[in-house]
């Protein structure tokens, strides 16, 4: 029985492969640079990516949006986190503060804390989503003192003119949705949980 390697495959497995089953973050610290032309020709052939900071090391990450220009406009799922990672949202932000260039992305995820993320970033990146086509969007928000805040953050979402799906997650309790029958015609999909509600 023979063995078959990775660089044994037909490219367009490989591609598929890239696009559809590998996270990009490890695509780039795997691939990218490896002094494999074939891996990076076919890597940059991907019309797709897929790419979840969740628990990445921090200098994979600034290795990683080093790269990110390079792939912004494939990016079709996007996942930042803070949560063991903390500053990795605002240094994403910092990098890449408007997120319109992100033209294909269909999801976005993000969680961070309050107390450390600037509320200005996160509404100016949510606001530059509109040209986007975007139709997924996951906001976990942590020690949120203002409550009020999440009016900005609704405007912004609903004003998203391709969003299908928004699940919106605190660890406060948020009562104030009285705009949501006017804004609620295009949105098939919305949550709302807030840790105080669980028990």
């Amino acid at each position: 029985m023979s063995v078959s390697t990775l660089e044994s495959l037909p490219n367009e497995i490989l591609i598929n492969i890239f696009e559809n089953y590998i996270n990009g973050v490890d695509i780039i610290i795997a691939f990218i640079d490896q002094q494999n032309q074939r891996f990076n020709g076919l890597i940059m052939q991907c019309r797709q990516h897929n790419f979840n900071f969740v628990n990445c090391r921090k200098d994979c990450f600034h290795y990683c949006i080093n790269f990110l220009p390079n792939y912004i406009g494939k990016i079709k799922e996007l996942i930042l986190s803070d949560h063991n990672t903390p500053g990795q949202i605002s240094t994403f932000l910092l990098r890449f503060p408007l997120l319109h260039n992100f033209r294909n992305i269909h999801k976005l995820s993000i969680n961070f804390n309050a107390e450390t993320v600037s509320w200005i970033r996160i509404r100016n990146a949510l606001r530059s989503l509109s040209t986007t086509k975007i139709h997924t969007l996951i906001i976990n928000v942590i020690h949120m003192e203002r409550p009020s805040r999440l009016n900005y953050i609704n405007y912004d979402m609903f004003d998203l003119q391709s969003i299908k799906r928004i699940d919106l997650l605190s660890d406060i309790s948020y009562d104030d949705w009285g705009l949501l029958p006017t804004l609620f015609s295009k949105i098939e999909h919305l949550t709302k949980c807030f840790s105080s509600q669980i028990s």
